[in-house]
């Protein structure tokens, strides 16, 4: 800012700029929004398809979560990374998520599992939605699912049905107790296409356990099964009279399994 101071002296005049230097200290503040998770005042339920999640069916699963609350939503832009499975067993993550076309409060977990064999049924398997899968920011857990280990073929504890085929039936037509010989009829079934043009065979073997659950007898293994060929363009077969030789009498409690290892449809 400049003043100027005139002076009059005779004939002469001086003029003198004076110069005054103003220091203006500016300070400035800044606005920091920290957002932070909101308590919840939603809550979430999480339904499975299928309904009973077992470790043989966990891979391509779908699990349905439903915010509860009016006015409370997902994100269109959900993605895996805003979703936390909870107890979940090793190997298990989430493979897609869709948001429901008609209720933006739904969304599609698909599951994807890489056959980490578990022991121990969990019960207390959640789904946490993130902070940033919503709009209100708010941190949500599902309740309890279930997830079941596969059942493992007794005496084999590596081995694990997969329920596609399975026997329908499995009753003594006889037992020969001078040398041991037992009977079966057995029918099987696969769950698989059979065309008209085609025929089933199933690979199976057969053990018989006493009431301490030692094997006393069998018919094949699983690494050298037995195998039938079914009725044409049907998925049945029937072994009937199978005979078994056993290494012990039977006794008054016993079990029989029926092991169907695979199928080929030709």
């Amino acid at each position: 800012m400049l003043n100027r101071l005139t002076c009059f002296m005779k004939k002469h005049i001086t003029t003198i700029y004076v110069t005054s230097i103003i220091l203006l200290v500016i300070i400035t503040f800044q606005n920091i929004n920290i957002i932070t998770p909101l308590a919840a005042t939603s809550s979430i339920t999480a339904t499975s398809y299928p309904t009973s999640l077992n470790e043989l069916s966990l891979n391509g699963s779908l699990i349905k979560l439903v915010i509860v609350s009016s006015g409370s939503i997902f994100k269109p832009t959900i993605t895996a990374s805003d979703f936390v499975l909870n107890n979940a067993p090793i190997g298990l993550g989430i493979s897609i998520v869709t948001l429901s076309p008609s209720d933006n409060n739904e969304a599609y977990l698909q599951l994807s599992y890489n056959g980490t064999v578990f022991n121990n049924v969990i019960t207390n398997f959640t789904v946490t939605a993130l902070p940033s899968s919503n709009p209100k920011a708010e941190n949500l857990t599902s309740n309890n699912l279930t997830i079941s280990p596969a059942i493992p073929l007794e005496g084999y504890l590596n081995y694990y049905a997969n329920g596609l085929s399975y026997p329908t039936s499995v009753a003594i037509s006889g037992y020969n107790i001078k040398n041991n010989k037992l009977y079966l009829n057995i029918g099987l079934i696969t769950t698989k296409a059979v065309s008209i043009t085609q025929n089933v065979t199933f690979y199976y073997y057969i053990d018989i356990f006493n009431e301490n659950g030692i094997s006393i007898g069998n018919s094949g293994s699983y690494s050298s099964p037995n195998s039938i060929t079914g009725v044409p363009s049907k998925n049945i077969a029937a072994l009937i009279n199978k005979q078994l030789t056993l290494n012990s009498a039977l006794t008054a409690a016993y079990r029989i399994t029926v092991i169907i290892t695979s199928v080929s449809i030709n």
